[in-house]
């Protein structure tokens, strides 16, 4: 994925690709994107807005997406191809406003830098929208999300390369709390915080039969149901797919599927 030579050069092999915003052509999506500057000086962390294409009356309230992108924290942004072309899709059939965040990247902004923009983002979106959409969080969609451990669960032992692809990951985004077990990359691990105290009231955890993190992706959903927390939890699994099936080919019908899911869970 990329290369850090000793004097601190940063090479990166993928996820280097932007795309601009743009006005999605009408055939397609008729979603309009366009990139702003936001939270502070400092920091010049940006984010790319997306617009529905039927969004008439500038008081009218739509479901609001706050997106972070995916990419091991070190790669890929807010502006990336895959990224941009599957928020058209997204925001059309949600008839929702996505903004998706470009937080900073490891290794040159460690974690928990990426954290610190994404809340940093939050904080500017509930100032800036005010008045547009109700600014309370109302459910948090995890698609394929990444969560490790120390210790191996269900089938992430089976194919030894893939594990250690993923177990050299934290320690190198992380380096001040290098262990998988680190709550944050644990949710579930012993002695990391309950998940009770969650601030939202629905969770959608959407996860692929294939995906190197599925097992992880269904005991976050366990623990969270026995947690205590007061809300709804619900998980779909999409058969015979891998990770970030749905970024890499937008036109399939499973694609369309877990989009359609998206875009209910959004409105309901």
């Amino acid at each position: 994925y990329l290369r850090v030579y000793k004097d601190g050069r940063v090479e990166r092999f993928r996820g280097t690709e932007v795309v601009p915003p743009s006005l999605d052509p009408q055939h397609t999506t008729g979603v309009l994107s366009k990139d702003i500057i936001m939270i502070t000086p400092q920091t010049n962390v940006s984010a790319r807005l997306y617009l529905p294409s039927n969004m008439t009356n500038s008081f009218q309230k739509l479901p609001l997406i706050i997106y972070f992108h995916g990419g091991r924290f070190c790669i890929e942004s807010a502006f990336s191809p895959m990224s941009h072309h599957y928020l058209n899709m997204l925001v059309s059939k949600s008839n929702a406003i996505a903004v998706s965040i470009n937080y900073r990247l490891a290794p040159e902004y460690p974690l928990p830098t990426a954290y610190d923009d994404s809340w940093a983002a939050l904080q500017w979106v509930a100032e800036h929208f005010k008045g547009l959409v109700d600014m309370e969080i109302y459910g948090i969609a995890l698609v394929q999300p990444y969560f490790w451990g120390e210790e191996s669960i269900g089938s992430e032992a089976v194919d030894l390369e893939r594990k250690a692809n993923v177990e050299c990951v934290w320690p190198f985004v992380c380096p001040s709390s290098p262990s998988n077990d680190d709550p944050r990359v644990n949710p579930m691990a012993v002695g990391a915080p309950s998940l009770s105290g969650l601030g939202c009231t629905k969770v959608l955890i959407c996860v692929a039969e294939k995906d190197v993190f599925r097992d992880r992706n269904w005991l976050y959903y366990e623990t969270l149901k026995k947690s205590g927390w007061k809300g709804i939890v619900e998980i779909v699994e999409t058969e015979g797919e891998d990770h970030i099936f749905h970024l890499r080919n937008l036109s399939s019908e499973k694609t369309a599927n877990l989009t359609n899911c998206l875009a209910s869970f959004f409105n309901h």
